[in-house]
């Protein structure tokens, strides 16, 4: 509905919705600017302040005030894609996170990398659409293709947790017993745990003999 109410303004005629009301807004002028190709609109609340609102959602009833209206905030908040429960929705979450939040302990491989996230997936329902058509089902987690590269439909894809390993372990090659593969290889291959094996070697300094020999309980080298 909100493409045909976009279809209307932009291909036949705009609308020009100043001094209008709608719910607690009052149109002042035309916004410079778009969201989504849909015109937006200057507004002023009863409440005082103000607000920049897209003109298909005004005359639809979607926005009636700057956010003070309990039920508004509400539907901003949990009902707008209605999967803010959803694990599509922490993994969207997390993914920023680790790009533009500081305070996240991956930032320093992201966001400190100049790593980002393309402007169609900054708002979660374009994240999702592109989730939907390419593959993804829950049990899944987003990859990047090439591990410099931005969070951007041409360089990710949908992997398992093993496809992520071996991903991330191309450059962690092992020669052991005169055979060579990655970690992620020799860790399925020894049964032992992922994650453990790599922390011993690239936060501690094992060797990867040390490191798939040492008891479970052993995870750090002592002084001296």
């Amino acid at each position: 509905m909100i493409d045909s109410l976009f279809y209307m303004e932009v291909y036949m005629k705009l609308i020009d919705l100043t001094g209008n009301r709608y719910g607690k807004l009052v149109v002042i002028k035309r916004h410079e600017g778009n969201k989504n190709g849909h015109p937006l609109w200057d507004c002023v609340c009863d409440c005082g302040k103000t607000k920049v609102a897209s003109g298909a959602l005004l005359r639809m009833g979607r926005v009636k005030s700057c956010g003070c209206l309990l039920p508004e905030a509400n539907y901003c908040m949990n009902v707008k894609h209605g999967m803010s429960d959803s694990h599509l929705y922490a993994i969207w979450n997390s993914m920023k996170g680790r790009c533009y939040n500081p305070n996240n302990c991956s930032y320093r491989r992201y966001g400190a990398r100049g790593i980002t996230v393309c402007k169609e997936w900054i708002d979660f329902e374009g994240f999702s659409l592109w989730a939907l058509s390419s593959g993804y089902k829950e049990g899944l987690s987003i990859d990047r293709i090439d591990n410099d590269g931005n969070y951007c439909p041409e360089n990710c894809k949908w992997s398992t947790t093993k496809e992520q390993n071996n991903n991330r372990s191309v450059s962690l090659m092992f020669t052991y017993n005169g055979k060579t593969q990655n970690l992620s290889s020799w860790c399925e291959e020894l049964n032992l745990p992922y994650f453990r094996t790599w922390q011993r070697i690239a936060q501690y300094g094992y060797s990867f003999e040390q490191a798939i020999s040492l008891p479970v309980n052993k995870h750090r080298k002592t002084k001296g």
